[in-house]
C-alpha cells in the first residue's frame, strides 16, 4: 500500500480495527470483489489476496495491481 494512503488507514483503524490491528475492508481487483482485512506490516498495510483471485484476474508474482478498497463499519 502506498505511503500516502497509510495515514488514512491508520486513522480509520483506530475506529474499526480488531485483533492485531486488522482493518476490515471490501476489496476489488479487476472484476473480483471480496471481504478481507488489511494487516499492518513494516509500517504499512498488506492486502491478502487468495490464489483463486490472483488466477481469476491473471496476476503473477511481482505484478503491480490496482485495488479499490472500502472501509467496513465506518459511518
Amino acid at each position: 500500500m502506498p505511503d500516502e494512503l497509510c495515514a488514512e488507514v491508520r486513522d480509520t483503524a483506530e475506529v474499526v480495527s480488531y485483533d492485531w490491528g486488522m482493518v476490515p475492508v471490501a476489496a476489488r481487483i479487476g472484476g473480483t470483489g471480496r471481504m478481507t482485512a488489511l494487516f499492518p506490516k513494516d509500517g504499512s498495510y498488506a492486502v491478502p489476496l487468495t490464489a483463486a483471485v490472483l488466477a481469476r484476474e491473471r496476476v503473477d508474482g511481482g505484478d503491480t495491481v490496482s485495488l479499490r478498497l472500502g472501509f467496513n463499519g465506518v459511518d
